[in-house]
């Protein structure tokens, strides 16, 4: 929390225990501010739940990182609290459902409910970070999805250029209706 953290250069392989919250390979877990943090040129792969997590956590760079074969939402800010992040460069490939129930959106707990079990590689709570030169690739369900209806303050908005999507069922979704 509030102090410098740099993790670059590790290959997490099989890491995230399912259907338990907060167990991810990499979780910024409410922070605070942290500018100057980092997260680049890692590889995760096969991950059992979600990818890079930040959680009410400020000013974290997230660059250049690889995921392949991960289950539920990837590349996440959680709450919607979370301002002035930067996600660059990133490559979220073949995410599939999560598979467990979680109680969250990239897991069944309600088979009415159309928004659920829509694991999305990019799954966007706050419209107040940077995403840039992104890549999306071979999502089971969405590559990107802005969901911002539980958000409790007035968003601004930051950045979204030259980010992509291809080969998924869906590329791009916000608020899916109920019903």
């Amino acid at each position: 929390p509030q102090v410098i953290q740099t993790i670059q250069g590790v290959a997490f392989k099989n890491f995230g225990q399912a259907g338990i919250l907060g167990r991810y390979p990499i979780h910024f877990h409410m922070s605070n501010d942290c500018p100057h943090s980092l997260v680049s040129k890692n590889v995760i792969q096969e991950s059992n739940q979600r990818c890079i997590i930040i959680h009410k956590s400020n000013d974290i760079t997230i660059d250049d990182n690889v995921a392949f074969y991960t289950r539920g939402h990837c590349f996440v800010t959680e709450t919607g609290a979370e301002r002035r992040n930067t996600f660059s460069n990133n490559l979220g490939a073949k995410t599939v459902e999560l598979g467990v129930t979680l109680g969250q959106s990239d897991s069944t707990f309600d088979v009415n409910d159309p928004r659920q079990n829509l694991a999305s590689t990019f799954w966007v709570r706050s419209a107040e970070n940077y995403w840039i030169g992104n890549v999306a690739a071979g999502a089971q369900k969405v590559g990107w999805w802005f969901e911002m209806v539980d958000s409790s303050s007035p968003q601004l908005p930051g950045g979204f250029v030259n980010n992509s999507v291809h080969s998924s069922a869906q590329g791009f979704i916000t608020y899916p209706k109920k019903g």
